[in-house]
């Protein structure tokens, strides 16, 4: 095991998240039995001791304490697991992403697309994003360290949040099969957040109860949107 330190910057952090990765994720999945679930876990788990460090609180022993965390997660999902009403005949209450995306390898290649997405990104949205997501600071130190005040950051992290999201899902890979479905692969991300307009999201509805590719897309990005809170931090990280 990788001695913790309490003063990690964010490369520190970065080299102790790939040393402990891999044992973290085989931790979680025994307790789980769940790849996806044990990757969402380790994820939250990393980020909420990054924000304790950067935040000055002292952790004798950082590993120890990311596995006593992910143990916790774990517990409290199970908990909840166990409270949500089932059908006896119904399977476990994990969302069927989790159940059938077994292969962690997906879940890599989300976060190294959201990463690449956000290259492509304003740089002032990134370092807002990073500020407020991998930091956890408040509005207005963000807004200090960007030369906004509130009200104005409040409105850029919002527009870099969803601008963030609707891009990844639009670079999800893939093509229409046909022509005449690009303009609805087109408006499926805005679709997917709940940002389009009534006539948009009625328009690509009835078109995609009647077009079995493009109701394949349009589950896809339903998925990946299901992703991810749990990919924003690794990817800020990468």
């Amino acid at each position: 095991m990788t001695d913790g330190s309490t003063t990690l910057d964010a490369d520190g952090y970065t080299r102790l998240f790939e040393q402990e990765h891999p044992r973290l994720v085989a931790y979680a999945r025994t307790l789980t039995g769940n790849s996806w679930l044990a990757e969402d876990l380790v994820a939250e788990a990393h980020f909420r001791i990054w924000r304790r460090l950067r935040a000055g609180h002292v952790i004798d022993n950082v590993p120890a304490y990311l596995t006593t965390t992910v143990r916790n997660l774990s517990t409290a999902v199970g908990r909840a697991n166990r409270e949500i009403p089932q059908d006896p005949e119904d399977g476990p209450a994990w969302p069927e992403e989790s159940r059938t995306a077994e292969d962690p390898t997906q879940r890599v290649a989300y976060v190294d697309l959201l990463a690449k997405v956000m290259e492509q990104l304003p740089r002032r949205w990134v370092k807002a994003l990073w500020l407020a997501e991998a930091e956890d600071q408040p509005l207005e130190a963000v807004g200090r360290q960007i030369g906004a005040g509130s009200g104005a950051t409040a409105v850029l992290l919002h527009r870099a949040r969803e601008g963030m999201r609707q891009a990844f899902l639009r670079s999800m890979p893939g093509a229409p099969s046909r022509a005449s479905c690009g303009g609805h692969w087109d408006r499926m991300p805005a679709h997917v957040r709940g940002v389009a307009s009534a006539k948009q999201a009625d328009g690509l509805e009835s078109h995609v109860s009647g077009c079995t590719d493009c109701r394949a897309r349009m589950d896809l990005l339903m998925r990946a949107n299901t992703r991810l809170p749990a990919l924003v931090g690794p990817a800020l990280l990468a």
